[in-house]
């Protein structure tokens, strides 16, 4: 894990390590393609604390510079998180949803490969 994100902060930008800098990620999945994108509201050194997402009035939060984010939208259980090493393909993360508008509730687990964050 420590590879993972010493690697992972190679690949980023400086800008996106300062304080306040909007993070998109892109993503591929064998069902489709995924953006999301983080721009912190209120997050300290390690890039924790609360963050806005897709560019909405959506507030989740994040553990820090590398994840993992989570969000709720429409009672709906966001989690987006690092799943192992940089590859040549890119980063393998993991995209959770938990629906609890369901009875019994359903979850979603989403294999994904992402480009560094820009």
């Amino acid at each position: 894990m420590i590879r993972t994100l010493a690697l992972l902060a190679l690949t980023l930008p400086a800008t996106v390590h300062a304080e306040g800098a909007r993070i998109n990620i892109n993503c591929a999945s064998a069902n489709g393609y995924f953006t999301f994108a983080f721009s912190p509201i209120d997050t300290d050194s390690s890039g924790a604390g609360s963050v806005k997402v897709n560019g909405s009035a959506i507030v989740g939060l994040t553990g820090g510079y590398w994840g993992p984010w989570t969000w709720s939208i429409n009672g709906k259980i966001n989690t987006l998180l690092i799943d192992g090493s940089l590859v040549d393909e890119g980063i393998p993360m993991l995209f959770h949803t938990l629906d609890t508008n369901t009875f019994p509730q359903t979850s979603t687990l989403t294999k994904l490969t992402c480009e560094a964050p820009s």
